[in-house]
Order: C-alpha cells, then sequence, then structure tokens
C-alpha cells in the first residue's frame, strides 16, 4: 500500500507533451529566415523589428508559437 500512496504523490509526467514542443532554436532560425524590406503584414510588424529584437523577441516568439501549437493540438485532439 505504500507504493501506491508514493506513486499518487508522484507529479504527472509530461515529458511526451514537451517532446512536441516546438524547440527555441527552431524559433530562432525561422525569425533569421525572414525576408528583409518586405511590407509588414495585417499585424504591422515587420520582419526587422522581430529581428531587432533580439533575446526578447525570441523569448516571447517561442512562447507564443507554443501555446498555439498545444491549443490547436488540444483542440484536434491529435499531438503535432
Amino acid at each position: 500500500m505504500e507504493i501506491q500512496w508514493i506513486l499518487e504523490e508522484l507529479p504527472a509526467c509530461n515529458e511526451h507533451e514537451k517532446m512536441l514542443d516546438i524547440m527555441e532554436s527552431e524559433v530562432k532560425a525561422a525569425i533569421r529566415s525572414l525576408k528583409k524590406g518586405k511590407a509588414p503584414g495585417e499585424d504591422n510588424i515587420a520582419a526587422e523589428m522581430i529581428q531587432a529584437g533580439g533575446r526578447c523577441s525570441l523569448e516571447m516568439m517561442h512562447g507564443l508559437c507554443n501555446q498555439i501549437s498545444r491549443k490547436n493540438a488540444q483542440r484536434t485532439g491529435t499531438g503535432l
């Protein structure tokens, strides 16, 4: 019975979910590959603005991409 109690106390493992996350290196490569000199989209954010944001832009875009990806996976009931 003691083993059951220990197992119940362990936090749920989300390693599978972490594996499905978009890696920061992927976001960094995507930001680097944005074409310069193009007109901004509907959001009025030019590629140069994202690239000039450095580490801050990278962290924010990485978090945003993963939030969107997880929400889409939950909605469709599938992984990435």
